[in-house]
């Protein structure tokens, strides 16, 4: 179901209440909830099982991210609230901290201006 919702490249735009959120996806609009949560957790052992590094895995969960906040807004999702570092991160190596904390700074200074126009908070 998932890749249905966001994967693909389908034309995004907001559904009325009677018609289904998404291509594919058979709920209306009305009974999507108006708020999901994301628990970002495993990029880097994806990565790992496809034998890339764990920085792929995370710029992969980046761009994967981005393509769910634009279909949660088409769709008309309220808050989409997204868990990207927890407190157990800190106990990963220094290098991968820093190149997560840099993957924050990077992915937020290009997509501000999309953010704001997307009421993203």
């Amino acid at each position: 179901m998932w890749r249905k919702l966001f994967g693909g490249d389908a034309e995004h735009k907001p559904a009325s209440s009677k018609e289904p959120a998404s291509p594919g996806l058979s709920v209306p609009q009305n009974m999507l909830p108006r708020h999901i949560a994301i628990v970002m957790d495993g990029n880097g052992r994806w990565a790992k099982a496809k034998g890339d590094s764990r920085s792929a895995g995370h710029e992969a969960g980046a761009r994967t991210l981005k393509r769910i906040v634009r279909a949660a807004s088409d769709m008309g999702i309220e808050v989409l609230t997204v868990y990207a570092f927890s407190t157990e991160n800190w106990k990963r190596p220094h290098r991968e901290i820093d190149f997560l904390l840099r993957l924050f700074d990077t992915f937020l200074e290009r997509e501000i201006d999309e953010m704001h126009k997307e009421n993203v908070r």
